[in-house]
């Protein structure tokens, strides 16, 4: 086993020589392996282990170790104000008094997997490093044999024993050995467009200034509102900024190509398309085994980011998706069978407990479909992806920001269509109006969309195909 970029394991026990190639350290009774290249990345304080990179919006020229510094001496409430403040993708092991508790980024795009048994604890950014150490892979009993062939996770539930995921919004308390809800705690304060755009504007365009300060930038642009709030956060900087796009070659795709050439052609910036061979799909890669779950296609464009922005931050717009009303419109009462079938996972008892179980920390704050996006989709989806990205080239989502998808999450639900989003576009004429003047997402699907919804026939589609499970919620 080869511990791989932007990995870790931390143990309560010395790790050993049984993971390759990495480095090891101990703090706080802590035992940890990183990969040598990302020394820089671990933090080590007084009161806390820090993993990852990180952002602060409001002090766009720290770096990492600065920004760890002002966590170390905070009280519990307060550092958690403060991570929610942070963009980036990170862990954090707080250790206050003889309490540990274990966080990791807004929505889980750095991978977070804990192993307790008795006394053994180990935590690590992918299952498959725990192996190592315990000597065995052990699969629960209970998971249907699809749930272990694939992998899947059901919020934070692995088929694997004695292993869960740290999903977002959690912290884990080691010292009861579970998950502890620290978000929402309370309602959000409703708000209009109006008044969060600003603010949301603000805070992407400082986290774009942090993200060059450090290192170049390279923003995937397509024909969607995400990746365009980003290139309207990264106009100020694009002597730092490059914009490109992978042309995948569908219908779709060159409707995102066509109209990502449009926007970049309004301001003056070039645009680099990325063509690359699929049939490489088939051929092995070196990191095949890097990581717990296979993904040759993120490997293979991982590849080429890497060779086309080496020493870049890639940016993309993935996150914000939470904030975008994404699973609209359902029943208003959901089933625990429905929100399997809405993860995508079967409805089986195994699959309807693990749901089951997270419901129980639901506690009404927020829609439950922001929730199950957010919870579930972001980090078994995005989080994974970025596991395998990772590896070869950095990706950063500026939305991963829990204060920021506060604000958007507090407009309401109308508002944040997720194909005719009002938030949105006023955050884009903040900066231009050319910008919500280029058609969005101009396909045939989009375009069948609008006539549904302005017809009113949309809700009743949805809700006639959602009960016949006939609704695709994969993009």
């Amino acid at each position: 086993m080869t511990i791989q970029p932007f990995q870790f394991a931390f143990s309560n026990t010395p790790v050993g020589e049984s993971i390759k190639d990495g480095w090891s350290f101990s703090h706080n009774g802590f035992y940890g392996l990183i990969h040598p290249e990302n020394r820089a990345n671990l933090i080590c304080t007084s009161n806390i282990i820090f993993f990852g990179d990180c952002f602060d919006f409001k002090n766009p020229k720290h770096f990492n170790l600065e920004i760890i510094r002002q966590l170390n001496d905070l009280n519990f409430e307060d550092l958690i104000n403060k991570i929610n403040q942070l963009s980036g993708f990170f862990v954090l092991l707080f250790f206050d008094r003889n309490h540990l508790r274990i966080f990791n980024d807004a929505s889980g795009q750095l991978e977070v997997f804990i192993y307790r048994k008795g006394s053994r604890f180990i935590v690590a950014s992918q299952p498959h490093l725990t192996f190592p150490l315990l000597g065995a892979e052990n699969y629960d009993v209970a998971a249907p044999r699809y749930v272990i062939e694939h992998k899947t996770t059901i919020f934070n539930k692995t088929p694997l024993q004695d292993v869960e995921k740290l999903i977002p919004n959690f912290y884990y308390d080691v010292t009861v050995s579970q998950l502890v809800r620290f978000f929402p705690l309370t309602p959000l304060i409703e708000k209009t467009s109006d008044e969060v755009a600003p603010q949301a504007a603000f805070i992407l365009e400082k986290t774009m200034e942090s993200l060059v300060h450090r290192k170049p930038a390279a923003v995937a642009l397509t024909g969607g509102w995400d990746s365009r709030l980003l290139f309207a956060a990264s106009l100020k900087y694009s002597e730092n900024v490059k914009y490109f796009i992978f042309n995948h070659k569908t219908p779709e795709a060159k409707s995102d190509v066509d109209v990502a050439r449009k926007i970049v052609a309004a301001f003056s910036k070039h645009l680099e398309v990325i063509e690359y061979d699929s049939s490489l799909l088939n051929s092995p890669s070196a990191t095949d085994t890097a990581t717990w779950k296979k993904d040759k296609r993120t490997q293979l464009l991982s590849a080429y980011l890497q060779r086309n922005f080496p020493g870049h931050y890639i940016v993309n717009g993935n996150v914000s998706e939470i904030a975008r009303s994404f699973y609209d419109p359902l029943p208003e009462k959901l089933s625990s069978g429905d929100i399997c079938y809405i993860i995508g996972a079967g409805e089986g008892v195994y699959e309807k407990q693990a749901v089951e179980n997270w419901r129980q920390t639901v506690n009404g704050h927020l829609h439950i479909l922001d929730l199950i996006y957010w919870e579930h989709k972001m980090p078994n989806w995005a989080g994974a992806a970025k596991s395998v990205f990772n590896i070869n080239s950095l990706v950063i989502s500026p939305f991963n920001n829990r204060y920021l998808l506060s604000l958007l999450l507090s407009v309401p639900r109308k508002d944040r269509d997720k194909y005719f989003s009002v938030l949105h576009a006023e955050i884009l004429k903040i900066t231009d109006k050319k910008l919500i003047e280029i058609p969005f997402n101009p396909t045939f699907k989009h375009r069948i969309i609008a006539l549904l919804k302005l017809t009113g026939v949309y809700p009743v589609y949805r809700k006639i195909f959602f009960r016949l499970r006939k609704l695709s919620f994969s993009s």
